[in-house]
């Protein structure tokens, strides 16, 4: 009979204690291990699909109302151990790292699964696990904002740009905060090694600071383009994201039928009727040869 998840997690946490020789990255690497689980188990019955693990983190610390302090926390555990499994040097004590993860797997089981930690597992919280957090008072919020990116910003992890609103004055944009818009990092480094400076950007749920710097919680590149949604989700397997799916689709011959040519037309005429409303049937009807014209 299989173990109660919490029960599990007690007797990892018991098989790393019972081994004190055990090398401290192997202990980082089983709470992590843990650690991940727990998001893994918690969120195997959502109907929905989680790409990476900071989204699962995301989703379950946002519907559990974890608080932010916690939440930096977590993610910051979450950096330090993929970091050491990966044999990257880190900037912190690899005693400490484990000491936060055991911590960290306290608040999960506490927030999360809503039940305590036994006693014998538990570790007091260094503040100085905190002194890197960012910190700022939010004076201002806005919903969306258009922005010109020009480059990296002065200071690590920021931006440079001009808005639509202000263009004239140059604004300072911060990413890579824990917990909130870490998931653009990636795209944000690409766009740096290729040098694809400038480049238009809206910003979303953007809150403002008291030296006017913009923290938006999500990055949307090139907003002027659109993109084939339906092509990209079916990049996304159970197994894992693989781009050959959408390229290999592109090279496949698609069979035309005529549903398929009347729900385009259909869809045709639709657009162009919003777009245009006093348009012509006469004049709209010409164009619909240059759908796909070898379907004709």
């Amino acid at each position: 009979m299989a173990l109660p998840i919490h029960q599990l997690i007690i007797k990892e946490l018991g098989q790393i204690r019972s081994r004190p020789d055990m090398p401290v990255t192997e202990r980082i690497r089983i709470t992590y291990q843990v650690f991940t689980y727990v998001f893994f188990h918690t969120t195997q019955q959502e109907r929905l699909y989680f790409s990476t693990l900071f989204a699962r983190m995301a989703y379950v610390l946002t519907k559990q109302q974890v608080g932010k302090k916690e939440q930096y926390l977590l993610h910051r555990f979450r950096h330090y151990a993929q970091a050491v499994i990966r044999g990257e040097s880190v900037d912190r004590a690899l005693d400490d790292i484990y000491v936060m993860g055991l911590y960290a797997l306290g608040v999960v089981l506490t927030e999360v699964l809503k039940i305590s930690l036994p006693f014998e597992h538990r570790v007091e919280a260094d503040p100085a696990w905190w002194e890197d957090q960012s910190t700022y008072e939010a004076i201002d919020f806005k919903a969306s904002i258009r922005v010109l990116v020009t480059g990296l910003g002065p200071d690590p992890d920021t931006l440079t740009g001009y808005t639509d609103g202000q263009p004239e004055q140059k604004r300072i944009i911060r990413y890579q905060e824990s917990g909130r818009n870490e998931l653009f990092s990636g795209p944000i480094g690409s766009m740096e090694a290729f040098q694809l400076w400038p480049i238009t950007m809206n910003l979303l749920e953007v809150e403002v600071d008291r030296d006017g710097t913009l923290h938006p919680a999500q990055f949307i590149f090139e907003p002027d383009y659109l993109v084939d949604i339906t092509s990209i989700s079916e990049t996304f397997q159970p197994q894992g994201a693989d781009a050959m799916a959408y390229l290999l689709k592109k090279f496949i011959p698609m069979d035309s039928s005529p549903a398929l040519m009347l729900g385009n037309i259909a869809n045709f005429f639709l657009d162009e009727l919003i777009t245009f409303q006093h348009g012509k049937f006469d004049e709209l009807f010409k164009r619909v040869f240059h759908l796909n014209p070898l379907a004709f």
